[in-house]
């Protein structure tokens, strides 16, 4: 059954349970703020296929301005005022309610030439159809979007492979980078303005500066610094996590999108992507368009993996060091992988041989991820990855170390602790992570992670009894029922 056909019935079954007359379903376009007919089943002939109906506008349209229901017991105005009959069915009830999946998706509508037929009751059962409505439309939109998905990274892999042929194997500097950048193909993302946001390295007073491009511009970039306190960029290089702002009202306070005193033309939405690398955060990608809802998460993600690209041209002066990272960096999080981890580890215990201190390993294992990747799909469970990565991102800050070490554990180095603080840290952690609601396209899921500690010199005497220990730790904590923090005991 295709999704036009599953409609179809669900319309159908409404009509026999509530003995309406006309039952119908509009779709929401939030962009155009309109609805349009997509689904009815009626007694009559007079209904208007394709019938559009502007937010606000009559019945319909109230329901969908205001998310709310309505029940007219005495429908005694003229059937062509609820705007998709062609002419007057004598209808004495009407009921609409919302479809709401985080975001309003259409509204349902029944009527009848009968009064005081729709009750409170039907009304509910009503909104339960409504409900199972939402999840059909859900479902039809994420697989859109997996569709647009699959195309989008097709056109981003040509972009990125043009974007280093034109960088070339020299040095490139920072403002030549930002012009390609800002010149992403809008079949990507649609968008009226890009902007990349770098670590201000020629000025030292500023954190980040933007360089900012018009879509429409053949101009050059304009840099400005960005305010992070008071900006919607600022947001973005501080919390290190994505910032969609579907419908953005410019309502006289004209929210700041970089710096105080900027010019710019109107806009309707914001999307904002961190640049992630090492658990830091080195830049963002900013999009704005005036129309709202033009974006969406595969936006994000699509801008997310760009990020990687930007990350590997500003490290590296030569496509031979490039390439050496890209063997350094996990490709989902952005985060250090295995080898690179255990290379800058093994450099930091050699320090403190030499120079003295201590060193408190944590090893970080989301609980029964197995489990989760096999009940909402792997898309889902690299989504949740990625967001675990960016809250343990806020942990490792100075000198501490984060990567991914395997396939769903995560390492975090703590040079120069004590053992308290660093099992004090490992509780935020885990507390962290358990008020947490990860969200993907897909699927929303709670998490727990164990998390195992071991301390240098005081567990072990190398990098691989180090190793051995914090994973014997994680075990044992598993073993006493997962979701706790537990430090390396040796065996008696």
């Amino acid at each position: 059954m295709n999704f036009q056909q599953e409609l179809e019935s669900l319309i159908a079954l409404v009509s026999n349970v509530a003995d309406s007359f006309t039952t119908t379903l509009f779709l929401a376009d939030q962009q155009k703020q309109e609805l349009r007919l997509a689904s009815f089943h009626t007694l009559g002939n007079s209904v208007i296929q394709g019938t559009v109906i502007p937010y606000g506008h009559g019945l319909v349209g109230w329901v969908a301005n205001h998310c709310q229901a309505v029940n007219v017991s005495e429908f005694n105005r003229d059937t062509k005022t609820l705007q998709f009959y062609s002419q007057d069915e004598e209808i004495k009830s009407f009921m609409a309610v919302p479809v709401v999946e985080q975001e309003l998706l259409g509204v349902l509508c029944i009527d009848s030439k009968k009064q005081y037929v729709f009750t409170p009751k039907l009304q509910k059962l009503l909104q339960g159809f409504a409900d199972q409505a939402a999840l059909v439309l859900r479902r039809q939109q994420v697989f859109e979007q997996q569709q647009s998905l699959r195309a989008s990274i097709e056109t981003l892999y040509e972009y990125c492979r043009g974007l280093h042929e034109r960088i070339g194997a020299q040095a490139t500097d920072r403002l030549t980078l930002a012009r390609h950048l800002c010149r992403l193909p809008r079949v990507l993302i649609e968008h009226d303005e890009c902007a990349v946001c770098l670590r201000a390295e020629d000025h030292p007073e500023q954190q980040f500066v933007a360089y900012r491009l018009a879509a429409s511009s053949r101009s050059g970039v304009h840099v400005l610094p960005v305010a992070m306190e008071q900006s919607l960029s600022g947001i973005v290089l501080r919390k290190g996590e994505p910032l969609y702002l579907p419908d953005v009202h410019d309502d006289g306070r004209r929210p700041m999108l970089f710096a105080p005193g900027e010019e710019r033309p109107p806009v309707g939405s914001f999307l904002g992507v961190p640049i992630l690398y090492g658990g830091g955060v080195h830049g963002a990608m900013i999009f704005t368009c005036a129309a709202p809802y033009q974006f969406s998460r595969s936006h994000a993600q699509l801008t997310q993996i760009l990020g990687f690209q930007v990350v590997a041209a500003l490290s590296h002066d030569s496509s031979a060091k490039r390439e050496h990272e890209a063997h350094l960096i996990d490709g989902l999080t952005g985060l250090l992988n295995r080898r690179a981890f255990e290379e800058a580890l093994s450099k930091r215990l050699a320090r403190i041989d030499t120079q003295g201190g201590s060193l408190a390993l944590l090893a970080i294992d989301p609980d029964g991820f197995s489990a989760v990747n096999e009940t909402v799909g792997y898309e889902a469970g690299d989504a949740f990855l990625l967001r675990l990565a960016r809250l343990l991102g806020n942990f490792a800050l100075g000198k501490n170390l984060l990567g991914r070490f395997e396939s769903d554990c995560f390492l975090l180095a703590i040079e120069g602790t004590s053992f308290g603080d660093s099992l004090e840290l490992a509780e935020k952690i885990r507390r962290t992570v358990e008020g947490t609601l990860f969200q993907s396209s897909t699927a929303d899921k709670m998490l727990t992670v164990t998390i195992g500690a071991a301390f240098y010199p005081a567990d072990a005497e190398s990098q691989g009894e180090l190793m051995r220990a914090v994973r014997r730790a994680v075990a044992s904590a598993k073993r006493r029922g997962k979701n706790r923090v537990e430090a390396f005991a040796p065996a008696r």
